[in-house]
């Protein structure tokens, strides 16, 4: 499925995490929602985990009369896990399920209609010293051959306030891009809210255009 934004999930102490947000470019307006979930413990404790992702929205192709038409996707996976604390961090591993439905009526396209298969993530987050941390993930789903990476390094303003750049890419079987940008993350009363925002290049022929994503993250 076309990437909603940074999909990484952060540390809790609680025993369920959850995300939802928003992601905007130039050719994809999209909701995502996901949670994780520990097995009668915390999620930062080493253990099983499962974890569950959903995405809808909209992206713009090009037609042979050079005219834009629109495609409304839709998608979701459902992983097991294993957390593991190294060091000042934690690495997380996930397989499972995944299914993308793209409403594409053009026969000639590569990526139409309903597949379904299996898909294998990673993640990664952690704290380098008391002013920086990290967070990156990768995946891939033999649903369309799509595949993501994606990181981020924090810096802590404050208590309640981190910024930095992030870099990500994604592809599948028609269409790749490169991203990159910066991302303020918020520490609020509801949970974690954070705008980040940046430059796609295409390494499609595809014109280059920018991207945008409002996420928000709570324990349950």
């Amino acid at each position: 499925m076309p990437s909603a934004g940074f999909a990484g999930s952060q540390p809790s102490t609680g025993s369920t995490y959850a995300w939802n947000g928003y992601g905007l470019t130039n050719t994809f307006a999209g909701t995502y929602v996901g949670f994780v979930t520990a097995f009668n413990r915390q999620l930062l404790d080493d253990g099983f985990l499962l974890r569950a992702d959903g995405l809808g929205g909209q992206y713009s192709v090009s037609s042979n009369n050079g005219y834009s038409r629109h495609v409304n996707i839709y998608g979701a996976d459902l992983m097991l896990g294993y957390r593991k604390h190294i060091g000042q961090g934690w690495l997380s591993t996930y397989i499972g399920g995944a299914f993308e439905t793209d409403q594409n009526d053009n026969p000639s396209t590569t990526i139409r209609g309903t597949r379904g298969g299996a898909k294998v993530y990673m993640e990664y987050f952690g704290s380098l010293n008391a002013n920086f941390d990290v967070n990156a993930y990768g995946t891939y789903s033999t649903v369309f051959s799509t595949y993501e990476a994606a990181g981020r390094l924090g810096y802590k303003v404050n208590d309640k306030v981190t910024i930095g750049p992030e870099v990500s890419t994604y592809g599948n079987e028609s269409y790749r891009d490169v991203r990159f940008g910066s991302f303020i993350t918020w520490q609020t009363s509801f949970g974690e809210l954070t705008l980040s925002g940046g430059y796609v290049d295409p390494l499609t022929p595809v014109a280059t255009g920018y991207y945008v994503n409002l996420h928000l993250g709570f324990q349950l």
